[in-house]
């Protein structure tokens, strides 16, 4: 695992220059693995940052805004351990296997939008962008309810516990949404079941298991949905 971790590190560093170009008050701290300094999102609104990128590509880099710009709540995607909350577990391995395969990458499609997000909201009160709820196991079930496009809570854990299990959909099988419409012919169900098998099988089966004790600890959120 730490050789692994070492060859990751290696192939971040190989943008490094890029990256210094693109941000130059972002200065590279190879010790610590980390990018410490400032993005600037506009020519006057600008955020000091400390990227850890070890885990990287293994998970997002864990990021740290350093001057408490952002106030450490929940409702301002701040976590517990005070790094900025991107998006859930999830939609997190679904995009390093798809759209983010590069730090460079994760900082122009994942942090500065974050950014740009909190800036707007201090100015606007709201968030530009649409957010999931705050309670961790509810924003889960909201993570497949977009990405499935059905939001029965029985059916969704049934459909992750089945994919964890190996269960596949080929193009002329029935869609797993119940419409009894091939897959390949149901909106974009197909893309949807593509990207859902991204997604480790025991994450989906534990949070399959998550999904129904939802329904005996916030029963009126999930049936308000």
């Amino acid at each position: 695992m730490e050789q692994q971790l070492n060859q990751n590190h290696m192939q971040t560093l190989v943008n490094l220059e890029k990256i210094n170009r693109k941000y130059p008050f972002l200065q590279y701290n190879k010790k610590e693995k980390a990018f410490i300094g400032y993005i600037y999102i506009d020519e006057d609104d600008k955020y000091k940052l400390r990227i850890e990128i070890e885990k990287f590509p293994d998970s997002f880099p864990r990021v740290f805004e350093i001057e408490e710009r952002i106030p450490r709540k929940v409702d301002r995607h701040i976590n517990n351990d005070n790094t900025l909350c991107f998006t859930t577990k999830p939609n997190e391995e679904i995009l390093l296997k798809t759209l983010i395969t590069s730090i460079e990458d994760f900082i122009e499609k994942i942090l500065i939008p974050y950014l740009v997000n909190n800036s707007y909201y201090e100015i606007n009160g709201e968030y530009m962008f649409g957010e999931y709820n705050h309670h961790p196991q509810i924003s889960i079930y909201e993570t497949y309810k977009d990405l499935l496009g059905i939001n029965n809570h029985y059916h969704i854990a049934n459909i992750l516990k089945e994919v964890a299990s190996g269960k596949k959909y080929r193009p002329n099988d029935i869609c797993y949404c119940g419409s009894n419409k091939k897959i390949k012919k149901c909106g974009n169900h197909e893309n949807a079941y593509r990207k859902l098998k991204k997604i480790n099988s025991k994450r989906l089966l534990s949070d399959s298991i998550n999904i129904l004790e939802l329904t005996k600890t916030v029963p009126n959120i999930l049936y308000s949905q």
